[in-house]
């Protein structure tokens, strides 16, 4: 408890998600991955190699964008960088650990940002039990933090 206390003051992330537990839980998935690394490996290494498959038919390597980059446990980020000139990962949360990587690859760039704009809708208008049951409409609009690519 201590080391995920310890974590959590030091992981730099947004009010919303702090308050919506989004950061605790990457939090719990990093130190459940080191308690289970054992199990996750062969998971690990799957979708690792499928990525890396894949590069051998993207024809252009100037960007990729990786939407939902977590701790980049399932990513080939080394080899990301090595195949392109930048490289984007979004996520409402990266920790100091992938923040340390991608701090050690000179073309990765984090964008932290609720791709969902779920997050930001709530905090507007939150919903009710009652709301629950009725439609609710989510207009996405890019927040401040948010940077547009062509």
């Amino acid at each position: 408890m201590l080391p995920e206390l310890l974590l959590s003051l030091r992981s730099k992330s947004s009010d919303i998600a702090r308050k919506s537990g989004l950061l605790h839980e990457q939090i719990a998935i990093h130190y459940r991955e080191k308690r289970c690394r054992s199990h996750w490996i062969s998971h690990r290494q799957k979708c690792q190699n499928l990525i890396i498959e894949a590069l051998k038919s993207t024809p252009q390597k100037n960007r990729v964008l990786i939407l939902g980059s977590g701790l980049f446990h399932e990513i080939p980020l080394k080899k990301l960088s090595d195949e392109f000139k930048e490289v984007i990962a979004v996520d409402i949360v990266h920790l100091p650990q992938a923040r340390s990587l991608a701090k050690s690859l000179p073309n990765i760039t984090l964008i932290e940002q609720d791709l969902t704009q779920w997050l930001y809708k709530i905090k507007e208008k939150p919903i009710s039990k009652a709301g629950c049951q009725s439609s609710l409409s989510i207009t996405t609009r890019p927040q401040k933090s948010f940077r547009k690519f062509t």
